[in-house]
């Protein structure tokens, strides 16, 4: 609900009104996919990718949080990820892993990285290099 009284507010039970949608309904389509958890809003992953390379899961439901931009994913899978990203640097860019975590120097651009895939159902959606990738200075 708005804070502001002069702006409208609605709350939608489920489903979802249309007309409050913001997006080119000629170009783009809007898809559900079913609520599998009882307590949380979970849904079926299907597949994880890495540009071209589509994995096999080992999880059976992903969590999904509107309210954040992280991106939390178990070790296996993070691993995978990982090596996937670490495979395909280029000469003079070195990944190397601390703690769980993978460190890319000598990167000054995002040319060499590849959008996330999660295929859910039957549809796969990618998120590009931009939204996932953080660039710290200091490790210039």
């Amino acid at each position: 609900m708005s804070p502001n009284e002069a702006l409208e507010s609605k709350m939608v039970i489920g489903g979802y009104d249309d007309e409050g949608l913001s997006y080119d309904k000629k170009k783009h389509s809007l898809f559900s996919h079913p609520i599998t958890g009882s307590f949380h809003w979970e849904i079926k992953l299907v597949k994880f990718g890495y540009g071209d390379v589509l994995m096999d899961s080992t999880l059976s439901h992903i969590l999904t949080d509107t309210g954040t931009s992280l991106l939390y994913l178990p070790p296996d899978l993070f691993n995978k990820l990982n090596q996937e990203m670490a495979r395909n640097v280029p000469p003079g860019m070195e990944a190397k892993f601390n703690n769980g975590k993978v460190y890319f120097e000598k990167c000054d651009t995002l040319e060499y990285f590849k959008p996330l895939k999660f295929q859910l159902g039957q549809y796969i959606y990618e998120v590009p290099v931009k939204y996932y990738f953080v660039k710290y200075p200091m490790y210039r």
